[in-house]
């Protein structure tokens, strides 16, 4: 049904008039061919909840994103769109930009058109170039009507998403408005760094290819092609790079030559807390302003955490201790408190905390840290940590009884640095992550009694369990009264050993052969005399030299020969025994709790020594220079020093990660003549690390003394 009124200014009035669409209600304005759609009003299929679109007909084309490069571009191809599908449609037109390596990089919509149903297919030909495409979006009813009457995007107005679409300026009447959105691209106009092949680049790092800046999102090697998309994430290489914004290279751009390597304007805003103004305030506000926390937290909370989260507010926490430690560990120099939310925490200990991190718990009687591994630390301390409100018990079954404990609560740890050369597995790369387990070889401790060898239990000696039936040997000794004429000196004590098969149980019988003795094997040629274990309750003397046979001897009197063996072996007495209370591990284990990638493409550079000082350095000679006077390291060898300077390191900030107490190898320095530094080539020890005004650490100190050269210094 439809009706018209012939009169240019008729109204529709009454009291509650109702206007009824089954679909939709369409408002169109215009005249012939200028006739267009300005409001669309429709149910949310979905949700059923009310949706408006102004200037938006849900049948028009809004972008083109393009799927794939192709290559060999060398002129921008066509872009041919199919026809509309509704009577009187209008045919939408679009072109597109390359990139010098010869990929079709971007597709502007010249003409959204009218009329679609569908997206229209996009067909790319021309160009002298093959393999590109795109895909069509059409515009959509994308904003939905409050209680209130106000408009809001689909997602919230309080979002870190959300999108404004078709906004047109030209209708904006109110000068002074304010407009503050999370994410906005940024500008970076003749300035950062450009992206280049397979070259390591550190995370949170940027390079730009053509008119797009991204941002690494993590440490890697980029690929051989350059990246090139307008939005989002894509991989290059092993790097994730994140689309941030566009570089002009004009020199009238905006901030030309100031824009930095990440661009400067427009950026992101969250407003400072107790902001007033009625700017768009991002999910990040909300949450200052509920938490008033605006960094240097971590927190965990047993009942709502989840490992995933990245713990940074009380409504997004981590679900261990060790998690939130971990995080910790990637915010060098950074004093992380990190807040713990009552719960029974069954902890992957030991922990490591990292320096200048704390763990505060909630309540000393609610946050209850048991360990999930047998008699090992629960915490391990670095520099300025402390541990407060919390309770330490032991690891408890289903039915709530205790079934083993931790070794200690709190313990001091110098952490071990480890070098990996990333180059020894060729194109394969090794990976790191915070929060790995590293492990040594299994080693265990014995605590034993009982020990009827006397001092024959010895380095070098196979073990053998009673019940297991596991074997071992011993690599050290130590009895619990070190002095000989005791005449109990032998029967207890520790024993380290390393497992070759089974598995030990605490309780049970070692056996061993004692001093001299020889573990038996098969087809092995033994002498008269050599003492034969069998790995049990026996040890034989060989009385005729032969080979042994295939089985063991196993008689407790007597003189026998093994199944198909010439060798005789008679039996000389039992083996001697001894009683483990007490067995654990003490394996070498950690966790790694940082990691660095060097910049390898300039190897040769990073090892430049670029000046050497010998003003504060003594030498072996008394007044003149390098007195104690002249110096504030003095003329003590261990207390003296020289000086070296090196390069700016590329790939860690310009930072040289040395360490006091460290050895490195000097090599390259002149030799001969008057100007003669071969004593300094070769192993040397930094006494001190020096860092430069501005906090980057270059300089180190040798404790050494300048020699006298032909009676000159």
């Amino acid at each position: 049904m439809s009706f018209q009124f012939n009169s240019d200014k008729e109204q529709i009035r009454a009291v509650d008039p109702t206007i009824i669409g089954t679909n939709s209600i369409l408002f169109r304005s215009g005249l012939g061919t200028n006739e267009k759609e300005v409001f669309r009003a429709q149910l949310d299929p979905t949700t059923g909840g009310g949706r408006v679109g102004i200037n938006r007909t849900g049948r028009r084309v809004e972008r083109i994103d393009v799927t794939s490069g192709g290559t060999g571009y060398t002129q921008p191809p066509e872009i041919i769109l199919s026809a509309p599908t509704l009577n009187g449609g209008l045919q939408a037109l679009a072109s597109c930009t390359i990139s010098p390596t010869g990929q079709v990089i971007s597709i502007l919509v010249e003409d959204p058109g009218d009329g679609y149903q569908g997206p229209p297919s996009v067909t790319i030909q021309g160009g002298n170039g093959a393999g590109a495409s795109g895909q069509a979006f059409l515009d959509t009813v994308d904003y939905e009507l409050d209680i209130n009457g106000a408009i809001r995007t689909s997602t919230s107005i309080i979002s870190d998403t959300a999108r404004i679409l078709n906004l047109d300026i030209d209708n904006f009447v109110t000068p002074d408005a304010q407009f503050r959105a999370p994410n906005l691209k940024t500008y970076a106009n003749g300035t950062g760094t450009p992206w280049a092949p397979e070259t390591i680049v550190p995370k949170n790092s940027y390079r730009w290819y053509n008119i797009y800046v991204y941002q690494a999102l993590n440490v890697g090697k980029t690929g051989t092609t350059p990246p090139t998309h307008s939005d989002g994430i894509e991989l290059n290489g092993e790097v994730q790079f994140k689309h941030i914004g566009i570089r002009d290279s004009l020199s009238e751009g905006f901030a030309f030559g100031e824009s930095g390597e990440s661009g400067v304007f427009p950026r992101s805003i969250t407003p400072l807390l107790g902001d007033r103004s009625d700017a768009i305030a991002t999910t990040e506000y909300v949450l200052n302003l509920a938490t008033n926390d605006v960094g240097g937290r971590i927190y965990v909370s047993e009942q709502i955490g989840s490992n995933d989260n990245d713990g940074r507010s009380p409504v997004n926490p981590v679900r261990t201790i060790k998690k939130a430690c971990q995080l910790a560990w990637q915010t060098p120099g950074v004093k992380e408190t990190i807040v713990v939310a009552g719960g029974n925490y069954e902890e992957d200990n030991p922990i490591s905390i990292p320096p200048d991190a704390s763990v505060v718990g909630d309540n000393l009687r609610l946050v209850i840290i048991r360990p999930k591994n047998e008699r090992k630390h629960i915490f391990k301390f670095g520099d300025k940590n402390y541990v407060i409100g919390v309770t330490y018990r032991d690891a408890i079954d289903s039915n709530g009884d205790s079934i083993f404990t931790w070794d200690y609560a709190m313990v001091f740890d110098d952490k071990q640095r480890v070098v990996v050369d990333v180059t020894s597995g060729g194109d394969f790369v090794p990976e790191f992550p915070v929060g790995q387990q590293v492990f040594g070889a299994d080693r265990f401790r014995a605590n034993f009694s009982e020990n009827g060898g006397l001092t024959g239990l010895q380095v070098g000696q196979v073990i053998f369990g009673v019940n297991s039936l596991s074997v071992g040997t011993i690599y050290d000794v130590k009895f619990d009264i070190t002095d000989l004429s005791n005449g109990f000196h032998h029967l207890e004590g520790t024993f380290d050993f390393t497992v070759q098969f089974g598995t030990f149980n605490v309780g049970e019988t070692f056996k061993y052969g004692g001093p001299g003795t020889l573990l038996y094997d098969t087809n092995v040629t033994y002498e008269v005399d050599d003492l034969v274990w069998n790995a049990g309750d026996h040890v034989y003397r060989v009385t005729t030299a032969g080979t042994s046979g295939t089985s063991t001897p196993i008689h407790d009197e007597g003189a026998e020969t093994a199944t198909n063996g010439t060798a005789i072996f008679t039996w000389e007495r039992s083996a001697y025994s001894l009683i483990a209370d007490d067995i654990r591990s003490i394996r070498a284990e950690g966790e790694v709790v940082f990691e660095e990638i060097a910049d390898v493409t300039n190897a040769d550079e990073k090892q430049t020594i670029t000046k050497i000082d010998f003003s504060q350095a003594g030498q072996n000679t008394t007044g003149g220079f390098g007195e104690p006077s002249a110096g504030i390291f003095g003329n003590d060898e261990i207390n003296g020093g020289i000086i070296i300077y090196t390069n700016a390191l590329e790939g860690r900030q310009g930072i040289h990660n040395f360490k006091e107490g460290e050895e490195i190898f000097i090599s390259g320095l002149l030799e001969g003549g008057s100007e003669d530094l071969s004593w300094l080539n070769g192993y040397q020890r930094i006494y001190k690390v020096l860092e430069d005004a501005d906090g980057r650490s270059r300089r180190f100190v040798i404790p050494k003394k300048v020699p006298l050269i032909g009676g000159v210094p």
